[in-house]
């Protein structure tokens, strides 16, 4: 291999990394939001017309099974 070949290689190991890093804080998030709103959902803060309204806030975790079966308590 030549001196830019391993350069590139290099760069495309050290761009995955940063990739699994980014994937890793996400499901990190994800796992803390949903874990804010079944907090609050189960100490009584049960506002219909909030979850409804500002549903777009919830949009990085309306596809999850977890926010689909707290929106069923709600």
């Amino acid at each position: 291999m030549n001196k830019i070949t391993l350069t590139l290689v290099a760069l495309i190991l050290a761009a995955n990394r940063q990739v699994n890093k980014a994937c890793s804080i996400v499901d990190f998030l994800v796992k803390e939001a949903l874990d804010w709103l079944e907090n609050s959902i189960y100490k009584g803060v049960i506002n219909y017309p909030f979850f409804s309204y500002y549903l777009h806030w919830f949009e990085n975790i309306c596809k999850e099974e977890r926010f689909k079966k707290l929106m069923e308590l709600v």
